[in-house]
C-alpha cells in the first residue's frame, strides 16, 4: 500500500511541498496549525512571494495535516479568504517566456554540424518541436514508441504528466521540406 501511496505524487511535487513545508516551519509554524497562524503566514509574505508559491505552500501544509492526522487549516475560511485578498491585492499575471519559433528553430539547429552528438541534437531538438513534447516524453521515446508510415512518423506516448493513468496517445510528425525535418533527422540519427 505505501508503494501505491507513494507513486500517487510525484517525486518533484514531494520534494516541492517538502521545501514548502520547511520554509513555513522555519517561519515558526507548528503542526498542527490554527488557521490564524496559516493566515499570518500567508499576510507576511504576500508582498515577496507570488500568489502561485503562496497557494503552493498552502497546499503542503494543507498535506502534511492531512497526514498526520489533523485537521486541515488550509480549509478553513479565514485561510482561504486570506489567499483570495492577496491574489486580488498584490497578484500580478504570471510571466511568460516568449516561444520558440520555426525561424528560431532553423537558426539553431544549422549551427549544428555532423558529428554524432549534433546529429543527435539535431533530431532531438526537431522532434520535440515538432511533436510538441514535453522533456520528459521526448527522452522516453525508444525505438518501439516509433512508428515509419509514408506521410513520416507516428510516435506513441506512453504516459505524460497529463496522462498519468498510461492511457497513451498517438502523434503523426510529418515530414517537411528542407534541412529542418524532423523525420530526416531522426532516420539519420538512428542510422
Amino acid at each position: 500500500i505505501q508503494e501505491f501511496v507513494i507513486a500517487a505524487i510525484a517525486s518533484n511535487t514531494r520534494r516541492a511541498y517538502a521545501g514548502d513545508l520547511a520554509h513555513f516551519l522555519a517561519w515558526g509554524g507548528q503542526i498542527p496549525a490554527s488557521p490564524q497562524q496559516i493566515a499570518k503566514y500567508l499576510a507576511d509574505y504576500a508582498r515577496t512571494l507570488s500568489t502561485a508559491t503562496l497557494a503552493r505552500r498552502l497546499a503542503a501544509i494543507g498535506r502534511a495535516h492531512a497526514v498526520a492526522g489533523f485537521p486541515n487549516p488550509a480549509h478553513d475560511d479565514l485561510a482561504r479568504l486570506t489567499l483570495r485578498g492577496i491574489r486580488r491585492t498584490c497578484g500580478r499575471p504570471q510571466q511568460r517566456v516568449a516561444a520558440l519559433t520555426t525561424e528560431h528553430l532553423i537558426a539553431i539547429v544549422s549551427e549544428l554540424d555532423n558529428s554524432i552528438r549534433d546529429v543527435r541534437d539535431r533530431a532531438l531538438l526537431l522532434m520535440g518541436f515538432a511533436g510538441a513534447f514535453r522533456r520528459s516524453e521526448l527522452v522516453a521515446l525508444d525505438c518501439e514508441s516509433i512508428e515509419h508510415c509514408p506521410s513520416g512518423l507516428i510516435v506513441t506516448i506512453r504516459k505524460s504528466k497529463t496522462d498519468q493513468e498510461q492511457r497513451g496517445r498517438k502523434i503523426a510528425i510529418p515530414y517537411s521540406r528542407g534541412a529542418a525535418c524532423p523525420v530526416r533527422s531522426l532516420d539519420a540519427w538512428t542510422d
